[in-house]
Parts: structure tokens; C-alpha cells; sequence
């Protein structure tokens, strides 16, 4: 055995290999006995040849104008809001298999299904109203996505709309609402106006690209309600074309901590 891994070894710095003992001379590796331990060879039958992996995963090699690109309209409730954003992208392209839809794909060695989010949810937060954008048969009638859709959908992901997309269409999504109910304690009044007559609230963080980057959390809020003493509405707009969340408003200026902010429960409505 040692021999044998010093000859592997210089055979790996060489990069050469060494010859399956199934169909070829023995190794000498010292594994078998040839008794109890011996290689173990099967009959190769038509039915085991590899086939084709596009084939294997159902997909259907189509012309680009077989396809149109849809603007689905789901929620995200309930038990979905664990669902991680890159979770949530696998689950909608196994719907699409089970459903028996057929989707568009990239090209290249490892194709993926042409599908995109409008935005990514964090997780834990729920939501009335995301979009996703997907490529599927053009032939096929919203009215019939949105039905095999949601009977494959786990609970708490429902598509509530289904339309061409219109790339000419400006949807105006400037503005977010959330309602958020706390189950420790909520926020101070008094706290709350004072956040609100502030001129602005400089915060500093580093960006995707390791950049510092500056946020005004003051002008990226446009609302603050009481709805009761433990639940709030709260309006953001778009700062510098960047999405602001409400866990970036409560921790660094009303100082909630993260375990405060995970209990809470966050629905974005609009």
C-alpha cells in the first residue's frame, strides 16, 4: 500500500493516470483479496447509456420567438417569508417543471432559467406584492399561469397577476409602505416626532462593492404612523436610486437591537 501511494503520488505531479483495474491489468492498490473484496463489474444495458442532460431536465431547445417575457404579480406571506431570496428563485423554477410549463434559458455550457425579481426581499419580512419576470411559451394564457402556478407553490407564495410585460410601461415604485407590529415594545412617540423634525440623519455603511457610501435615513422616510401603541406604518422613498429597509431605520437611529427587530413582524403592502 505505501509503494502504491508513492507511485500515485509521482503519477499526480507527472498528471498522468492510472488505468481502471475493471477493464485493465491490477493496480496493486492492496485494497482487494480477491476473496471476499474484488471488484465488482455490471452488465452496460441501453437503458444505463448517459443520455443528454438538457434532455434529462425537461428542457426543450426552442427558438427565441417561441418565447415572451411575463410580469407576474406573487405575495409572500406566512411561513414563506423565511424563504431566502436565491430560495425563492429555486422554488419558482421548480414550479415551472412541475407545472409542465416551458421556460426560456440562458445559452452557454450551464444553462438557467430566465427569471428575474423586481427586488429582494429580506428574509423574515413578508410582502403583499413582489414581482418576478420570467420567459415562458408565448402561446400560453396568463389566465393559465397563474392557475398551474399556484398549485405548486408552497403555502404562503401565491401569484396574484399575470401580464406581458410592457417595457414601455413606468411602473413607479419610488415610495414602500410597511406595517410592522412589535411584540416586545414599540417605538416612543415623542421618539418618533423628534425623527421626524430632524433636517437630516447621516449614516455611513459599505456597499456591495466595498465602497463607503452615505445615507440620509431622514429623507428616504416620507411617513410614520401609529396604527396602536404596538404597531406602526412606516413610508420610505428611494435615496440615491438605493432601496432603504425599515431594519436600517430601527437600529440606527431608534437603536432597536437585531433580536428586537427579528421579532417583529414586518409586512411590506405597497
Amino acid at each position: 500500500m505505501p509503494d502504491f501511494l508513492k507511485k500515485e503520488f509521482q503519477k499526480a505531479k507527472e498528471s498522468s493516470l492510472t488505468p481502471d483495474c475493471r477493464e485493465n491489468e491490477c493496480s496493486g492498490c492492496g485494497v482487494c483479496d480477491f476473496k471476499k473484496i474484488k471488484p465488482v463489474l455490471y452488465e452496460i444495458r441501453e437503458t444505463d447509456e448517459k443520455k443528454d442532460s438538457i434532455q434529462d431536465k425537461g428542457l426543450k431547445k426552442m427558438p427565441d420567438d417561441a418565447f415572451k417575457k411575463f410580469e407576474l404579480t406573487f405575495s409572500k406571506l406566512g411561513k414563506a417569508r423565511f424563504f431566502g431570496h436565491l430560495e425563492l428563485a429555486t422554488i419558482f423554477q421548480r414550479a415551472v417543471k412541475r407545472a409542465g410549463l416551458t421556460a426560456k434559458y440562458s445559452q452557454g455550457f450551464n444553462p438557467s432559467m430566465r427569471l428575474s425579481f423586481e427586488n429582494a426581499l429580506p428574509v423574515g419580512m413578508e410582502s403583499e406584492e413582489e414581482i418576478l419576470y420570467i420567459y415562458l411559451e408565448k402561446d400560453i394564457s396568463p389566465d393559465t399561469i397563474i392557475d398551474v402556478f399556484n398549485q405548486t407553490l408552497p403555502e404562503g407564495l401565491c401569484i396574484k397577476g399575470c401580464k406581458p410585460f410592457n417595457r414601455l410601461k413606468k411602473i413607479n415604485h419610488d415610495t414602500s409602505s410597511y406595517i410592522i407590529q412589535f411584540f416586545d415594545h414599540g417605538l416612543e412617540k415623542e421618539r418618533v416626532a423628534a425623527f421626524l423634525d430632524l433636517p437630516e440623519f447621516i449614516v455611513n455603511d459599505l456597499s456591495k462593492k466595498k465602497k463607503i457610501r452615505k445615507t440620509d435615513l431622514r429623507k428616504s422616510v416620507e411617513k410614520i404612523s401609529f396604527i396602536d401603541l404596538q404597531t406602526i406604518k412606516m413610508v420610505l422613498k428611494k435615496y440615491n436610486e438605493r432601496n432603504v429597509r425599515p431594519f436600517e431605520i430601527l437600529t440606527k437611529y431608534f437603536n432597536l437591537d437585531d433580536d428586537a427587530v427579528k421579532k417583529a413582524r414586518i409586512k411590506k403592502i405597497t
